[in-house]
């Protein structure tokens, strides 16, 4: 997300909420996975599915939709949660690592198994 302008960052929800993901028609969204944003850095993860749409003959194209105040995170396991960006049966487990030891004693899977881990 760092190539991402900055007037992204000064408009999209604070934890990112508002992020939405649509196949290159702009209305089929597909489900999507915000990691972490940090707006202050004008940085952040976000993952999502490609659906079957990337090809080696051409480029494909994504769209991103933010900035819609009344938009809520989508529940995990909804059609557009992180467990469904994580759907294949080769994701057993997805850990970003992205916690804290210091501060959060569990490590989350994506992933929609529940195998979540214990920081040391």
């Amino acid at each position: 997300m760092a190539d991402l302008p900055a007037a992204f960052f000064d408009n999209v929800a604070n934890n990112g909420a508002d992020l939405r993901v649509t196949k290159g028609n702009g209305s089929t969204e597909v489900a999507r996975e915000v990691v972490w944003l940090n707006k202050t850095a004008n940085a952040g993860e976000l993952h999502f599915v490609a659906n079957g749409t990337l090809t080696n003959a051409g480029n494909s194209d994504f769209y991103l939709y933010y900035d819609n105040p009344g938009a809520t995170e989508p529940s995990a396991s909804s059609s557009y949660g992180k467990y469904k960006t994580w759907t294949s049966s080769n994701y057993v487990g997805v850990w970003h690592l992205n916690e804290s030891p210091a501060s959060a004693a569990t490590l989350y899977n994506s992933a929609s198994a529940s195998y979540n881990c214990t920081s040391a």
